[in-house]
């Protein structure tokens, strides 16, 4: 059983990430948020799944939701794969529907599709880590997050995103 201290980085680095998938993908990495929806008005939507597809984005899309998998196995470790799998899905129809609503985006079911797919992929990884690492598994998530905040913070920071 990870100690409570384990428990808020957790806590901590999932919030953090959420911030970050927000930034992604209904703000596209834009720092002025106001002026990004107010110069932004185009409403699209496609319903058709991978009708226009990208490799790299469907590739993108899933990669960015396999941590909601892993981390809300993680944070509500009595909650089945299931449950994990379906708020992924309602964050990413949230996202969609506000791409759409905000005029900031395409939104894609293939990219509702993605998205799921990468918790899916998320919450079984996380099985097999805590198979595999068992009490460890959480400190090891939590370690290998943070490699990837600073990462994401340094690349941000080199290409003056920051």
């Amino acid at each position: 059983m990870p100690s409570k201290k384990t428990h808020l980085i957790s806590n901590i680095l999932f919030c953090l990430y959420l911030v970050f998938l927000t930034w992604i993908i209904i703000f596209k990495l834009d720092l002025d948020v106001f002026s990004f929806i107010k110069n932004h008005s185009a409403r699209n939507i496609n319903l058709l799944p991978y009708a226009y597809m990208n490799k790299l984005e469907v590739f993108l899309n899933i990669l960015v939701f396999i941590p909601f998998g892993i981390y809300g196995k993680i944070i509500s470790d009595n909650s089945s794969g299931l449950s994990v799998i379906s708020y992924a899905f309602s964050l990413s129809f949230f996202y969609e529907a506000s791409q759409y609503i905000f005029g900031v985006g395409y939104s894609d079911i293939t990219d509702l599709i993605d998205n799921t797919l990468g918790a899916i992929i998320g919450v079984l990884l996380f099985k097999i880590l805590n198979l595999t690492f068992k009490e460890h598994t959480q400190t090891l998530v939590n370690f290998f997050a943070l490699a990837v905040v600073f990462a994401f913070l340094y690349v941000l920071h080199s290409y003056h995103l920051l």
